[in-house]
């Protein structure tokens, strides 16, 4: 059982609600993105205290290999861990975006990015894209986007705490202002933009867009769905989603609950976003609070 130190991600919309989640204390920063755990180049998760302090889950998984990762994990991803799992505080909108498919991303060296959003908080009024609203081509898409129109034929939905929305690789999205969310995606950091609101980067430039690339990405027939249906006001264990790349399930911990893992041919990753809980593996046991991923 290990936690990661988090990987602080500082953007041009993030805000202040991951320190405050995590208590942190407030520099005024704009933390748009915690990564929870990952094995991407250039941000790989270390783990944080006890005996393995100081290691990277690198390290781990060449250490522990199958033991760590699950025999089908292992001998699908290799030496690298698939998933990327992260917080994410919008204070304003992010671009309107897209992320290939595994064989499009292949061709780059990279993995696709199918995701899902676990909505921990909004504000009254917040807004994602999921999709086009309507079913439209490469011609449409193209006039669209030289005209600064593609935002018509975006699928709008208001959210609500707990919402669940799943994004598979392909479709058109975007993150509103006011939403605050966990999100669990394959070990990827592709993404192509295609409206960012003619925002500036720190210096002074306007953000790179991808609109050619896009185009090969998106899934024009992907007309965008809505939440995730599922029953808020139950306590037991939900499963949210089940896809190629990862299970998720919820959890509403009223009183002690066990789980035997034994036989689970995979790793396990526990984000806890309200409240505080001891976790027990064996002879361990760890208080987790909210904001802590293990």
């Amino acid at each position: 059982m290990w936690k990661f130190t988090p990987i602080l991600k500082h953007t041009l919309w993030g805000g202040s609600k991951i320190a405050e989640l995590k208590g942190m204390v407030d520099k005024g920063e704009s933390i748009g993105e915690s990564w929870e755990i990952s094995s991407l180049a250039g941000s790989v998760s270390v783990v944080a205290d006890g005996v393995d302090a100081g290691l990277s889950i690198l390290q781990l998984i060449a250490r522990d290999k199958e033991c760590l990762l699950g025999r089908r994990n292992y001998e699908r991803h290799g030496d690298e861990f698939p998933l990327l799992v992260k917080f994410i505080d919008a204070e304003k909108d992010l671009s309107i975006q897209v992320h290939p498919d595994d064989a499009m991303a292949s061709m780059h060296g990279h993995r696709g990015k199918t995701e899902m959003w676990y909505v921990v908080d909004a504000a009254e009024g917040t807004r994602i894209c999921n999709g086009f609203r309507n079913r439209i081509d490469k011609s449409d898409y193209s006039q669209m986007v030289a005209s600064g129109r593609i935002m018509d034929s975006l699928n709008y939905i208001d959210i609500a705490k707990d919402d669940v929305y799943y994004i598979p690789a392909g479709r058109i999205h975007a993150i509103g202002a006011g939403a605050f969310l966990v999100e669990v995606q394959q070990a990827s950091d592709v993404t192509y933009r295609v409206y960012d609101y003619m925002r500036r980067d720190a210096d002074g430039r306007l953000r790179e867009l991808h609109v050619d690339l896009a185009s090969e990405a998106l899934d024009f027939d992907d007309v965008g769905g809505g939440a995730i249906v599922y029953d808020k006001n139950d306590d037991s264990a939900m499963t949210l989603m089940q896809t190629d790349y990862f299970t998720t399930q919820l959890y509403r911990l009223r009183e002690e609950y066990v789980r035997d893992l034994r036989d689970l041919d995979s790793f396990v990753v526990i984000t806890l976003t309200e409240g505080e809980c001891r976790i027990i593996e064996g002879e361990e046991s760890r208080v987790v609070a909210a904001g802590d991923t293990i």
